[in-house]
C-alpha cells in the first residue's frame, strides 16, 4: 500500500471487481489497490498555489496568481524585466545582456504583433471596463469571455484568424 492512502469501504473496482479500495488523501482521488483504476478523480483546484520554504507553515507565500480566461495569455504571461544583472543583483556579461536584450525585444513583439493577441487583448480591456461601471459578476464576465474567445477563434470577430 501507497504511503499517505487510506483504506476506502463501499467502492468495488468496476475494471476487476476488486473491493481493495484506496485514497490518496493528498488528492482525494479513489483508486483501485489491486489494479490501480482510478474510480473517482477531482478536478484540478485552479486557485491559488502556496509554497512555504521552511518548515513554519505561517509563513506560506503566493506562487503566483490563479489562472483566468479573463487574460489574453490566462495570466501567464512572461515578463523578462531586469537585463543587466541576475537573480541575485551581480552584474551579467556583456554578451548576456545583450542576449537578454534581444529576447526581451522578441518576447514583447511577440505578445504585441499578433493580431489574435491584441484583438483579445482589447476584448478584456472593454470587457472589463463593462464589468466596472455596471457591476457584472465575474462569473458572468469569464462566460462572456470565453464565448468571445470561441467566436475569434471560428473566425466571427474581425482581427481574428
Amino acid at each position: 500500500m501507497v504511503l499517505g492512502r487510506k483504506d476506502v469501504e463501499g467502492y468495488i473496482c468496476p475494471e476487476c471487481g476488486s473491493d481493495n479500495i484506496v485514497t490518496d488523501s493528498r488528492t482525494g482521488e479513489i483508486s483501485c489497490g489491486d489494479c490501480g483504476y482510478v474510480i473517482l478523480a477531482h478536478d484540478v483546484d485552479r486557485g491559488p498555489e502556496w509554497r512555504s520554504l521552511d518548515d513554519d507553515q505561517q509563513t506560506r507565500a503566493r506562487t503566483g496568481a490563479p489562472l483566468s480566461i479573463m487574460y489574453r495569455d490566462h495570466g501567464l504571461s512572461t515578463v523578462i524585466n531586469r537585463i543587466g544583472e541576475d537573480a541575485g543583483g551581480r552584474r551579467l556579461p556583456k554578451e548576456v545582456r545583450e542576449k537578454m536584450l534581444r529576447l526581451k525585444k522578441l518576447d514583447q513583439t511577440s505578445q504585441i504583433n499578433a493580431s489574435e493577441n491584441r484583438n483579445l487583448q482589447q476584448a478584456a480591456n472593454i470587457l472589463e471596463i463593462y464589468v466596472d461601471k455596471l457591476h457584472i459578476p465575474q462569473s458572468v464576465a469569464e462566460m462572456a469571455m470565453s464565448i468571445y474567445r470561441r467566436a475569434l477563434k471560428a473566425g466571427l470577430v474581425r482581427g481574428g484568424r
